[in-house]
């Protein structure tokens, strides 16, 4: 399995909504005792070893909307299928700290994914979506670099440790991607 949080590297990123993404691995990551260090593929990289073979966990070091290229290269390094694949990403449409699981899917507007999708020539890889509450009228490209607000950031750190849990039950065997969209979508 291959879990890729979206986002983008380097200081002034940190803590924007459009790096969800790689929040969500960083939690997965201290929950695993994995450390994500190892740079490969455009991305940094750690591996869990679990009873089911190992689960990869990567965050990309191109920027956002180059992400797919990283998503491609780790795919053929580690000879994983699009049914492999889980996309975490921050989505502009839902309401703060929402959380949509999906199997498949088109980029709903998310250049991350569309790069993605573009790469791996299909949509039908899983995403888990977390809602970063977008303003009507606003500019997404504007809003997703600004730092997460003081009014989302209970929200959204909820988020990233329900989305974080569920990533875990999935590696772990405790459920199936049905089960874990039943239970975590909302």
């Amino acid at each position: 399995m291959l879990i890729v949080g979206l986002g983008n590297e380097g200081g002034k990123y940190k803590k924007t909504y459009h790096n969800i993404g790689f929040m969500v691995i960083d939690e997965l990551a201290d929950r695993l005792d994995v450390k994500v260090k190892s740079k490969e593929c455009q991305a940094v990289t750690g591996v869990f070893y679990g009873e089911d073979g190992k689960t990869i966990l990567a965050k990309p070091v191109t920027m956002m909307n180059l992400s797919g290229e990283a998503v491609y290269e780790l795919m053929k390094r580690y000879e994983q299928k699009n049914g492999d694949l889980i996309v975490v990403h921050d989505d502009f449409a839902l309401p703060p700290g929402q959380i949509r699981i999906r199997k498949d899917g088109g980029a709903g507007g998310h250049n991350g994914i569309k790069n993605v999708i573009l790469n791996v020539e299909t949509q039908y890889f899983a995403r888990f979506r977390i809602g970063i509450g977008g303003r009507v009228g606003a500019d997404p490209m504007d809003y997703v670099l600004n730092k997460i607000s003081k009014e989302h950031a209970e929200k959204l750190e909820a988020a990233v440790i329900r989305t974080a849990e569920a990533l875990e039950k999935l590696i772990k065997g405790e459920a199936d991607i049905d089960e874990i969209m039943q239970a975590y979508s909302k």
